[in-house]
């Protein structure tokens, strides 16, 4: 039978090769040959006809486990890499690794690639991800399997070579046994970041914090901001990446997604225990079109607890997590499409929220077919401010969608990696989270649009930090990126990561020890196409031993 034949074939080529390992992906595909409900027993006959056939014990890691595997498993914990929010992910994958320790098995961060993409839906690799990631592996003591170096891509790839040198330092250095006990403690701690310093002879192990701050075109309030710097006053890293703009809401191109005006678009309506929520067609409070929508939220007693709170994660190989206190506090509304709407030509939504200041926040939510991809895209709108405020949403979320608490939390596929697919958008959602204890979160909403993106430029990008301002004279387009400091010099990259230029900054600019303001502006020759930026600020800390 075809079932022995994929058996023999892989043992006879164990075999001939010598190998030591085998790596049984997809194993998790095993409900193919009986249903899911008997997906253990053909996965498991599997690995054990397979054992059966084998010349030498191999290190042994499947992308599933059952009961019965546990004394044929070598390791775990090998996830498939993240799209976005990569560190927030790897939080999670060290978490769920704790598993790994209790059960006696090496655990794993890979596997791992390198991104260099100007997808919206997608966020590029940079040092500071490579390190984090690469600290943990030495907090835990544990390995990573990048993907994507090979002898011609390497070659060719000054962004391979610039950060796979990074992975090799650190894990030199971790293989090496060169960081203390004290020292892997720190490196452990979730969203705590570390840097190897080797400005001197030999490196040095420091640590660092990061701000990122999205500058949006269409909303000034983003143009100032804050940051509370616990070091030394020092000259920051900077980077700044140049986003994707959208069309105006008003565009001949743009094309309305739900009006809250067909009759055929009736929304279904889903809360969390304890919350009650309401929605209603406006045509008295509306900014334009017809008509808007109201939606409302509320706890119907006193929550006991306070929501939002994620303790514990659980060690499987789909990033599965297992949540333990705190209250879920949301409500939706879904639109569905039948038949999918096909919004290749768009790549963005527009639309007015009517806010009430109470800090509630607003979800507006896409995805496609499930037999497509079980992926979708948070855009998060927090309400902290009252009246009309006009939204560009474009690149979905990463690190923040574990700040809530969601009927989907748990899947770190479905949020981190899986992308959607803009030519089949089968629904889309609006949901309220942490709706406030002491009254009722009220939003309305626009007609949604989805618009047409464009690739602006940034001309002459500044920031100003507590009245000195930097220059950087360079022309910036969508995709494009430069980073100052870091960790020295400065210099414009291409979405592929590879150098085009250094660049001589104008002026100068320092972090002060605490609170810091911080400005951003630039040219715009787009003209009623707004500038969208990403701006990253690092500040180095004291040395750790």
């Amino acid at each position: 039978m075809l079932f022995t034949k994929a058996v023999e074939a892989t043992a006879d080529f164990y075999n001939e090769c010598g190998f030591d390992m085998i790596y049984l992906d997809a194993l998790d595909g095993e409900d193919v040959l009986g249903g899911s409900e008997w997906g253990w027993h053909y996965g498991s006959k599997f690995v054990f006809e397979l054992f059966k056939r084998l010349k030498k014990p191999p290190i042994m890691e499947m992308s599933t486990f059952h009961h019965h595997l546990w004394y044929v498993r070598s390791r775990m914990g090998a996830w498939d890499h993240p799209r976005r929010g990569h560190k927030r992910f790897i939080d999670l994958h060290c978490q769920a690794n704790q598993g790994c320790f209790n059960m006696f098995l090496p655990a794993h961060l890979g596997w791992w690639a390198i991104i260099a993409d100007s997808n919206p839906q997608v966020e590029p690799t940079f040092a500071d991800d490579i390190e984090y990631l690469c600290a943990k592996c030495a907090g835990w003591d544990c390995g990573l399997s990048p993907q994507g170096f090979t002898p011609e891509s390497y070659a060719s790839s000054h962004n391979l070579q610039r950060l796979g040198s990074i992975i090799k330092r650190w894990e030199n250095l971790r293989l090496s046994g060169w960081f203390s006990g004290p020292a892997k403690a720190k490196l452990r701690e979730p969203s705590r970041e570390f840097t190897l310093d080797v400005s001197n002879s030999t490196p040095e192990l420091r640590e660092v914090r990061y701000w990122k701050h999205k500058v949006l075109g269409t909303n000034k309030d983003t143009y100032q901001w804050r940051v509370d710097n616990p070091y030394a006053p020092q000259m920051p890293r900077i980077r700044i990446e140049s986003l994707m703009s959208a069309h105006p809401y008003d565009s001949p191109e743009a094309l309305t997604l739900v009006s809250f005006t067909d009759a055929q678009q009736s929304p279904t309506v889903a809360t969390a225990p304890g919350i009650e929520a309401a929605y209603r067609v406006s045509k008295d409070i509306r900014k334009t079109g017809s008509a808007s929508c109201h939606l409302t939220a509320h706890w119907t007693q006193r929550p006991p607890q306070e929501p939002n709170r994620v303790e514990e994660f659980s060690a499987t190989d789909h990033g599965q997590r297992r949540i333990r206190g705190g209250l879920p506090s949301w409500a939706s509304i879904q639109f569905t499409f039948s038949p999918p709407k096909d919004l290749s030509s768009k790549g963005a939504i527009g639309l007015w929220v009517y806010g009430d200041g109470k800090g509630e926040l607003l979800n507006v939510q896409y995805s496609s077919p499930e037999h497509l991809v079980r992926g979708i895209a948070d855009n998060y709108i927090p309400i902290d401010f009252t009246g009309w405020r006009y939204f560009e949403l474009i690149e979905p979320e990463g690190e923040r969608v574990e700040d809530y608490l969601w009927p989907y939390s748990g899947n770190a596929y479905l949020i981190y990696r899986e992308l959607v697919h803009w030519n089949a958008i089968s629904s889309l959602s609006l949901w309220l989270n942490n709706v406030p204890h002491d009254g009722a979160a009220s939003v309305y909403v626009s007609p949604i649009k989805a618009l047409p993106m464009a690739k602006v430029k940034l001309v002459n990008p500044s920031l100003t930090i507590n009245g000195q301002t930097i220059t950087f004279p360079v022309e910036l387009e969508s995709g494009y990126y430069i980073e100052y400091n870091w960790p020295s010099g400065c210099r414009l990259y291409r979405p592929s990561g590879d150098v085009i230029r250094e660049i001589r900054p104008e002026g100068s600019a320092r972090l002060h020890q605490g609170i810091n303001e911080v400005s951003f502006s630039c040219g715009n020759p787009a003209g009623n196409i707004a500038p969208r930026a990403k701006v990253t600020l690092g500040s180095l800390g004291e040395l750790v031993r």
